[in-house]
């Protein structure tokens, strides 16, 4: 009696110790999978139990999943039971530890060469919400008791905590090879890039550092700041492709994110009205669109497509690189602006070296068209008023044409004058632009006879010391609507081919009347 009595009290002490030790053991895993397997070892070893599993909860998906296994085929690990469904889903409808005398009454049978298994499930909780799910299974004449039961649970507590410290980890771990990606992300914007090339960058860095399947980043059009114009997509479709498309920011997720000024997340775009789907593109499920923003200045959009879900920390990393985007396209536009400036600067003052060597008014026009006319678009052709007073009744004369298939050529050819409005907007140094001549009544179209069917026109007054001396006539084979950018070049040069046509004009009146003078 007293052995027997010996016994009874020892196999509770040894048991608590082997509990101790098996918390100690787990405690000092950190890394997920690992911790999972050791875990299920000796939850096996503590019930002196055949076999187990245990499985954790996907919340999305409202499963539980299998992620380690004591003793059980491969094909175990990914098994999914939904609730009510076999040992887990029994436990995850009940939240309450399950007994089955034989594993064919759990409603799942997996595996018939177990049937006759007795099987314990328990549930494993942190702060009160179910996390994960033991099961053990044991041949006869093994069965599982309320003392088996309190053990588990006992142990299914220090579980949850190692779980949840090894998630912990997990995420920090995640978080900061995130960052890390970020800030060479952050790096590789910082370089200095044209406009095209940085938003190249940005797209297959995006898609290959962060893994997101499809990237895109439309611009605003700054001539149209209600369309957003996307150049350059890609993703697992492939390289970057450039290929425009325009899209009002009226439509669509990402044209909310440009009006409401704040990151769109839609973690399922079926759900929502506004998702244009991707041609081409299946297996979308959610969709991130943030604004890139400087202080009150919207640029564009970082537009990510997904197969899975969108967490906090994936919005929260991209408005990180939305923000580093809109200073980098800043800095290229900046940038871009100052290759410009520094190329202008060039460009006039060559124009002017050019202009003030030209001996006669012809040596200026063949100087101006070879210098200007000849590196643009355009048809280009100076014409001047006879009589320069009123431009409305002044006769108009080309003397100088450039274009793509003569070149520079001078010539005398006499234009009908202008009507009242032109003339006024030209005497008031106002560059007059034509989309299409043929639907302008202000031209006669005919009696201009303006070569090869020109369609569109633009006539850029040539002032000096106030007054319109003539214009330069640009022409284009096809109707479009005149930009800045087309006719900044000319217009910057204007002043300076005026000025040189009038001085040539007054040398040559100043000879004239000295001779006069002189024959007096």
């Amino acid at each position: 009696m007293e052995n027997s009595g010996a016994t009874n009290l020892t196999d509770p002490l040894r048991q608590q110790e082997s509990l101790r030790q098996v918390i100690e053991s787990i405690s000092s895993e950190l890394e997920l999978r690992p911790l999972l397997t050791r875990i299920i070892r000796h939850a096996c070893e503590l019930l002196d139990v055949e076999n187990g599993t245990i499985g954790l909860l996907d919340p999305d998906r409202q499963v539980i999943r299998t992620e380690a296994a004591h003793r059980m085929p491969p094909d175990e690990i990914g098994a999914e039971m939904p609730s009510g469904v076999g040992v887990f889903g029994h436990v995850y409808l009940h939240q309450q530890p399950t007994i089955f005398g034989r594993y064919a009454d759990s409603g799942s049978l997996t595996y018939p060469d177990l049937q006759d298994y007795t099987v314990l499930g328990v549930p494993i909780s942190w702060r009160g919400k179910l996390i994960g799910v033991f099961g053990l299974g044991s041949p006869p004449p093994r069965r599982f008791d309320s003392h088996d039961v309190e053990v588990l649970s006992l142990f299914a507590k220090h579980a949850a905590i190692a779980i949840e410290n090894a998630r912990r980890y997990e995420r920090e771990q995640r978080q900061t090879s995130r960052l890390a990606r970020i800030a060479r992300i952050g790096h590789m914007l910082t370089a200095d890039l044209t406009i095209d090339q940085l938003l190249e960058t940005a797209i297959t860095a995006i898609h290959k550092l962060l893994g997101y399947p499809n990237v895109a980043i439309p611009l605003l059009d700054p001539e149209d700041p209600d369309m957003l114009r996307l150049r350059f997509y890609g993703g697992s479709c492939g390289q970057p492709r450039n290929r425009e498309y325009r899209f009002s920011t009226r439509l669509g997720i990402m044209g909310a994110a440009v009006r409401e000024r704040k990151a769109q997340l839609v973690n399922d775009v079926h759900a929502d009205p506004r998702y244009i789907p991707t041609p081409g593109v299946t297996g979308i499920v959610a969709e991130l669109a943030l604004p890139i923003r400087l202080g009150s200045r919207v640029y564009g959009v970082l537009n990510v497509e997904s197969d899975q879900r969108f967490a906090e920390e994936d919005r929260v990393g991209l408005q990180a690189l939305a923000d580093l985007l809109a200073v980098a396209i800043e800095n290229a536009r900046l940038f871009t602006n100052t290759q410009r400036a520094l190329g202008e600067m060039q460009f006039l003052y060559e124009t002017s070296r050019r202009i003030s060597t030209a001996m006669d008014r012809d040596q200026v026009i063949t100087a101006y068209l070879e210098q200007v006319g000849a590196h643009q678009r355009y048809a280009c052709s100076i014409a001047g008023f006879e009589r320069p007073e009123r431009a409305d009744e002044a006769e108009l004369w080309v003397q100088g044409s450039w274009d793509w298939e003569e070149g520079v050529t001078l010539n005398e050819r006499r234009l009908p004058p202008l009507s009242g409005s032109l003339a006024a907007a030209l005497n008031a140094g106002q560059t007059v632009t034509i989309a299409d001549v043929a639907a302008d009544p202000r031209l006669a179209m005919a009696s201009w006879n303006l070569q090869r069917q020109q369609r569109a026109l633009a006539l850029v007054p040539l002032m000096a010391h106030g007054q319109c001396i003539g214009m330069l006539l640009l022409s284009h084979p096809q109707t479009q609507a005149w930009r800045d950018d087309d006719l900044r070049p000319y217009q910057a040069t204007a002043v300076q081919l005026a000025t040189a046509l009038h001085s040539r004009d007054q040398y040559l009146m100043l000879n004239e009347r000295s001779q006069q003078v002189a024959a007096l």
